[in-house]
């Protein structure tokens, strides 16, 4: 049988309104119709009218509408928290157990009171009753995933999805009880189904971007992986930066070849941008170490954005890793002008850090001091440009006191900072304090023990102190690591070492803020 309880849309709400007009409502229906009309007894001269006997189904949906107003009332003063208002939903229920419409309230009210169990069997109720109606499984669905019980969601979602139109969030609800099922691949084909509807496309493609993040901000970065791609094989205006991303998060995994393809996939894109260029370019030069295949994708970035101030930075820092600085300077000049023209950008503290020592490298000492000077006013707390110029100084024995200055702040910020302790060492060591500078640069060799500089510093101050055997010791010891040191092998020669017969040591990584 069809259920008579309908409910309008008022009767869903709170307010003291809705509440008063149920409650007449089912006043009148109780009062008036089931009592019949006046009899004749108040009156020979009135005539007398037959009662008006009401069907079990009117009669039900009088005592339904009597409990619902009852329960309305409960729920506006004491709050759905109450077991007297859900008791009163209940009993509406049973005399109309078709109407999904209150038995769905009935499952919330047990849903908020705790009651996940009584919410379930409330809606399984309903769906048997109502085996027709999509909304009533798709809540059951809900309740189901709310739970904790994805499979069982994952059931009833599909089930309402045989109905057709399928209604666009329940390709998301899906995809969701799927997703925590870890069943991934079946999303992603729940999701692709959904894509091809316009208006559900950009809600799939909203989930899918929130479920990549909290992907990876709970640590599963490859279970992220599938849904930017996904992304980025339907959103053509943003396909390359989602093509970067995917790129990006497969250097994380640690997958280069996987990070390249995915960049190569950006760069392919008409729609594409020029960081795209300079990731890829940063991959290829990983897995290659050589420079080539980078440098031929900044030359090709270069062509399509001639003014990217990112690629010609990158460039210039390819240059400069290959010790083609040179060729670096006229780049970051380049750069200079580029940020300069657009207006709306600022140098970063690695633009002046390049620069300057690239300019130091070539031997143009003055520039590299100006630039270094410059970045320092910009950014106060660049320890590394701190480091630098001090250290420059004091390999050339200038403004020795300022170095000193330099070196302590960068001191403060990073004080553990092998390079850093060495450049203090060195300063000592051009005042003249020896002790002062052996004991900061042994500090240095503890905390960078294969650093060639450092083993080079403590020669020198053993050689200034008068300890010869200790001197060639450590420069024997430099000279392993770096036999390319003109230097070094100076002073052994002087000593007469025979430097043919030092064995060779593989250096560690350079430290990125070594000073000199």
């Amino acid at each position: 049988m069809r259920s008579v309880f309908s409910f309008p849309s008022f009767f869903s709400c709170n307010t003291s309104q809705a509440v008063r007009s149920a409650a007449v409502l089912a006043l009148v229906v109780l009062s008036g119709f089931l009592a019949g009309c006046m009899s004749a007894g108040q009156g020979e001269s009135r005539r007398s009218w037959p009662p008006v006997a009401l069907g079990l189904q009117e009669q039900n949906f009088a005592r339904a509408l009597a409990r619902y107003s009852e329960g309305l009332m409960l729920e506006n003063s004491l709050g759905r928290d109450s077991e007297d208002v859900l008791s009163k939903f209940a009993d509406a229920s049973t005399y109309d157990p078709e109407s999904h419409r209150l038995l769905s309230r009935v499952a919330v009210i047990a849903l908020q009171q705790g009651k996940p169990g009584v919410a379930i069997s409330t809606l399984e109720d309903s769906c048997r009753a109502n085996p027709d109606d999509p909304q009533a499984r798709v809540d059951l669905a809900d309740v189901y995933h709310f739970s904790g019980h994805p499979a069982e969601a994952e059931r009833n979602y599909r089930i309402a999805m045989r109905r057709k139109p399928v209604a666009p969030p329940l390709y998301l609800k899906l995809g969701a009880a799927l997703l925590q099922q870890k069943k991934d691949g079946e999303a992603l084909k729940v999701l692709e189904e959904g894509a091809g509807t316009p208006e559900t496309l950009p809600g799939i493609l909203a989930f899918c971007f929130n479920h990549g993040r909290e992907f990876i901000d709970t640590k599963q970065v490859e279970r992220s992986v599938p849904l930017f791609r996904f992304m980025a094989s339907h959103a053509p205006i943003e396909r390359a930066r989602f093509y970067c991303l995917v790129g990006e998060l497969y250097v994380e995994l640690g997958q280069m070849d996987g990070a390249r393809e995915n960049f190569e996939k950006a760069i392919e894109q008409e729609q594409t941008f020029p960081e795209a260029f300079v990731q890829l370019a940063d991959v290829q030069f990983d897995i290659s170490n050589d420079g080539l295949d980078a440098g031929r994708t900044l030359a090709m970035g270069l062509e399509r954005f001639p003014d990217s101030a990112a690629i010609l930075f990158a460039m210039a820092y390819l240059h400069h890793v290959q010790g083609r600085h040179d060729e670096a300077i006229p780049l970051l000049a380049r750069v200079r002008d580029a940020v300069g023209k657009t207006g709306d950008g600022k140098l970063s503290a690695g633009f002046y850090l390049l620069y300057g020592s690239v300019c130091e490298r070539t031997g143009r000492i003055e520039e590299a001091e100006k630039i270094f000077l410059e970045g320092i006013a910009a950014y106060p707390d660049a320890h590394q440009m701190l480091n630098y110029l001090a250290y420059m100084w004091a390999e050339k024995n200038l403004h020795i006191d300022e170095a000193l200055g330099y070196v302590w702040k960068a001191l403060q910020l990073e004080p553990e900072n092998g390079a850093y302790i060495d450049t203090l060492g060195w300063i000592y060591f051009r005042q003249g304090k020896l002790n002062e500078a052996l004991e900061q640069i042994e500090k240095a060799d503890r905390l960078m023990p294969d650093d060639p500089t450092i083993k080079e510093h403590l020669g020198d101050i053993h050689h200034a102190r008068g300890d010869t055997a200790h001197a060639v010791e450590f420069w024997k010891a430099s000279f392993a690591i770096d036999p390319g040191n003109a230097a070094v092998r100076g002073k052994l020669e002087t000593q007469g070492i025979d430097v043919k017969c030092i064995p060779r040591k593989e250096p560690a990584a350079e430290a990125p803020n070594a000073g000199g």
